[in-house]
């Protein structure tokens, strides 16, 4: 463990975010800070022991970490006894968090909230059908969750009839996080505050990585801010990529014991470098 001396100042949080943004300029030309966004927690298995946030309210598109909230809405749904773990609803559960499946994704979808996919509709039956989509934003909201949108599915080429309807003419409904949002729902998983603590033990079994330090067979989710882990740490994860964007929300235990959650959104898709980049620079200065 490391011993800090009575000189020693604490670890300002904010300026090693403000670091990492200096360091994504250096791997994406043109940059702008408008398109990142950071959330840094240290914790504990029960309290948030220093946090810091670069543009963390701002709202993204969320690409697949959106996953980490659907998982969570299926523990809530599990624990209220709504819906029981059958062979393959855990099935899908696996696919979508270990391997981001986005048709087990879809499964969750229609599992958890009964809107399934279809023609187009209209009337009460659309309002009634965008009714029960809405159920895991009704959820978090009840929890305190502000300025997040989750009611769509992920897909591999877009939404057809009643599901397109729901992402607006515009596609102005699409799903959004803030990297605030995200980090704190990690951080009540790992502290199993979320749902029961039966069932967050059963969420973290899923988001548990190896970390590529340690395998270098490690999955190609564990390269994001795992990448920059030192040997001897433990993961648990979840990114998402797209054509627009590249995320990674991660919770991660030091060598040391020290335990710190962070997010991670830019909208540099086509970027594969600049989420590794910036974790690489927060990892080095809080070793």
């Amino acid at each position: 463990m490391i011993i800090l001396s009575a000189m020693s100042a604490p670890l300002d949080l904010t300026k090693v975010l403000e670091a990492a943004v200096v360091a994504a300029a250096k791997v994406q030309q043109p940059f702008s800070e408008k398109d990142v966004a950071m959330t840094l927690w240290q914790i504990d298995d029960n309290a948030v022991l220093d946090k810091a946030e670069f543009r963390g309210e701002e709202s993204f598109i969320t690409a697949s970490v959106v996953k980490l909230f659907w998982l969570a809405f299926a523990a809530h749904e599990v624990n209220a006894g709504r819906i029981k773990k059958s062979e393959e609803f855990e099935r899908a559960v696996r696919d979508m968090i270990v391997d981001s499946s986005n048709d087990a994704t879809g499964y969750i979808v229609n599992a958890t909230t009964g809107a399934l996919p279809g023609p187009e509709l209209a009337g009460k039956q659309l309002d009634d059908w965008n009714r029960k989509r809405q159920a895991a934003n009704r959820w978090f909201k009840s929890l305190g969750y502000q300025n997040i949108n989750v009611i769509h599915r992920t897909y591999n080429e877009g939404a057809y009839g009643r599901e397109r309807q729901a992402f607006g003419k515009d596609l102005e409904l699409r799903n959004r996080l803030t990297t605030n949002a995200t980090v704190r729902m990690m951080t009540e998983i790992m502290q199993g505050k979320v749902v029961s603590p039966q069932q967050c033990e059963w969420m973290r079994a899923r988001l548990s990585r190896n970390v590529p330090a340690d395998d270098p067979k490690a999955d190609g989710q564990s390269k994001y801010i795992g990448s920059a882990l030192p040997s001897g740490s433990k993961l648990w994860s979840k990114a998402g990529w797209t054509s627009l964007n590249r995320h990674d929300v991660a919770a991660f235990k030091l060598p040391d014991g020290r335990m710190y959650v962070l997010a991670i959104f830019t909208n540099y898709g086509g970027n594969d470098k600049i989420v590794p980049t910036m974790a690489k620079m927060v990892v080095d200065q809080l070793q």
